[in-house]
């Protein structure tokens, strides 16, 4: 068999005319003309260039048979990395979504447990105010119930612990290095209601006192808001001089009716006339919805006795009186007025009043306005999801909110 014979045989067969199919299988047909190989049909992979290729010296161009590479193994690799891509996109699309649901039941997980921590210390809160109700006819800061850091401070519960605190302060302002300020310092229990100006029935004189001091109104501004407190929470629709009714609130550009209720919440005093989500910031920690009105004198803080009417001067000798020897509320030495009567003696000890400053207390007396013993409290308790001697673990935390009375009925509660 001659040369030209032995290539045309390895590529189509024993001669030009013989064979109908390439070595491959690709070509159903083909034909010589002009010196150039016309396949019928195209042949993919290595013989494709076959196609209208012009033949070398009289001879058809040899394709190696050595490639193994067919068009049913071509379109089985393609199909396989079709699938394999699919496949890489579906594990990850899973992956992400199955690290999501972890992350998502992670932390429904840890928020129902630290539910149930913070809820442990509103628990410990009315176990205290149940014991403390039959032991005392008062209520000062210098009780348990009040700052006790042992028994509501990093207390253990489960994998975690729960602390009940606040910031207390009774802004009056004190010299330090740093100049006259008021200081704030963390107490470890809770926060009685009637150290707090009750805005469902404290006269109008008292609430134009405290947003003067607390906001900086005029005191035209502020007997506007006073006016408009009485007025949004009577049941009639008279209005107060500097008051608003029904017809201001619906003349405004979204219009709603006055309530002539009492408040349910303190946030609704902002759709009161004259009171902004700025002002209202102001004097939140010093107003209530709860008790009887009455202030109670061992626990209020400066704006709210200025508030009631009591000169700069008396207000500093009854905070003063109340801070004991150290000179610091909250503590074993504080003195504590027991008894109504006994708070014009229990000052005269510490320094003798003036006869206006016993003008003062005995007007507050005779209108009951204030008393010596508080019914509602407020808690603030801290639950955390951490070891509790590590400092740097109490990012994972939940707090709740309440307020309840005396024998535990919760009257507000916030998470």
């Amino acid at each position: 068999m001659t040369s030209k014979n032995r290539l045309t045989k390895n590529i189509i067969g024993s001669s030009p005319q013989e064979a109908t199919l390439c070595p491959y299988g690709h070509a159903e047909g083909r034909s010589v003309s002009g010196g150039q190989i016309r396949l019928w049909r195209r042949c993919w992979h290595s013989c494709y260039w076959l196609l209208d290729r012009p033949a070398l010296a009289g001879l058809q161009p040899v394709i190696p048979m050595n490639s193994g590479i067919t068009a049913s193994s071509g379109g089985v690799l393609v199909l396989v990395l079709w699938v394999i891509t699919s496949l890489t996109i579906l594990m990850v699309s899973i992956s992400i979504l199955s690290s999501s649901q972890v992350s998502f039941a992670k932390y429904y997980r840890n928020r129902t447990i630290l539910y149930f921590i913070a809820r442990a210390g509103i628990n410990r809160a009315i176990a205290k105010l149940d014991q403390d109700k039959e032991q005392k006819t008062f209520d000062a800061l210098k009780e348990e119930w009040s700052n006790k850091p042992e028994m509501f401070n990093r207390i253990p519960v489960g994998q975690g612990f729960v602390t009940v605190s606040y910031d207390y302060s009774n802004f009056m302002k004190e010299s330090t290095s740093e100049g006259s300020k008021v200081i704030t310092t963390t107490f470890y229990g809770l926060i009685d209601e009637e150290r707090k100006i009750n805005i469902n029935s404290a006269k109008a004189t008292f609430l134009q006192s405290l947003f003067q001091e607390r906001c900086g109104f005029s005191p035209a501004q502020a007997k506007e808001v006073a006016d408009s407190i009485i007025d949004w929470r009577d049941e009639d629709d008279e209005r107060r001089e500097s008051g608003a009714e029904n017809t201001y609130y619906q003349s405004l550009p979204h219009s709603y009716q006055c309530k002539n209720g009492k408040f349910d919440l303190l946030e609704e005093l902002i759709l009161v006339k004259g009171v902004t989500p700025q002002s209202f910031q102001e004097v939140k920690d010093f107003i209530t919805i709860f008790g009887d009105g009455k202030i109670n004198i061992n626990t209020a803080s400066y704006p709210v006795l200025h508030a009631l009417g009591l000169s700069d001067t008396l207000i500093g000798k009854i905070i003063s009186c109340r801070s004991g020897s150290d000179e610091i509320e909250g503590t074993e030495d504080d003195e504590v007025f027991t008894q109504l009567a006994t708070i014009i003696p229990t000052l005269n000890k510490k320094g003798s009043l003036s006869p206006s400053e016993v003008s003062q207390i005995n007007n507050l007396i005779a209108t009951n306005a204030i008393t010596i013993k508080s019914n509602y409290f407020q808690v603030i308790s801290h639950g955390y999801l951490a070891d509790i001697n590590d400092e740097t673990g109490n990012k994972n935390s939940r707090k709740i909110i309440c307020i309840i009375d005396r024998n535990g009925k919760i009257g507000y509660w916030r998470e």
